[in-house]
């Protein structure tokens, strides 16, 4: 139902099957995909990617990579635009991604790749790109070794306060003019003080 006519695509009947044949592959993939087309590596994405978009969807579809991201493309675009020259696909991870969507700023992390899509003359005619956020599973990570951290600091604390303690009884014990002892429950004295002594 799109308008791909009023696109620098062009009519749906006029895409080479190379095109064809990565959307379709793109549209049913059940994660995260784009479709990187021509030299302005013009985006085609499936449903799993719109929320990623955020308030970029609609307009993302049939734009130029560069300009539906932005900053943060520039961040990214390194390898793909070698991926775009050389062939050679690759796949990164928890990459750091500072975005702006729905009016908000926020630092987001991703695992992605992308591949080359060959045209029917054999060249790069675009690249395969999937991914997956995994911003809420670093923010859980980093959460749980923060808390991890402070227990450990307590526990270090804890310690230095069994022992300073324990100090203060014992000078409290030997130094006492009252008289200090230990007894169990059958009325043996177990330990006394130097002021019995």
């Amino acid at each position: 139902a799109y308008d791909w006519a009023a696109t620098s695509l062009g009519p749906l009947a006029d895409w080479p099957q190379s095109l064809k044949t990565m959307v379709s592959t793109c549209l049913n993939s059940p994660v995260l995909a784009t479709v990187l087309w021509g030299p302005d590596l013009i985006m085609l994405y499936n449903d799993a990617y719109i929320p990623s978009l955020a308030d970029r969807h609609p307009n993302a579809m049939a734009t130029p990579v560069a300009h539906v991201w932005g900053s943060a493309w520039e961040q990214v675009c390194a390898p793909f635009h070698h991926c775009q020259r050389t062939g050679e696909g690759f796949s990164q991870a928890e990459v750091e991604l500072p975005m702006i969507r729905r009016g908000k700023s926020e630092t987001t992390y991703w695992n992605f790749s992308a591949a080359p899509i060959r045209g029917e003359n054999g060249l790069i005619v675009g690249l395969f790109n999937q991914g997956t956020e995994i911003t809420e599973a670093i923010r859980q990570e980093r959460e749980r070794a923060r808390i991890e951290a402070q227990l450990q600091t307590l526990n270090e604390t804890l310690e230095q306060q069994v022992q300073q303690r324990t100090l203060e009884l014992n000078q409290l014990w030997h130094t006492s003019p009252d008289l200090l002892l230990v007894i169990d429950f059958h009325g043996v004295f177990l330990r006394v003080n130097p002021s019995w002594t």
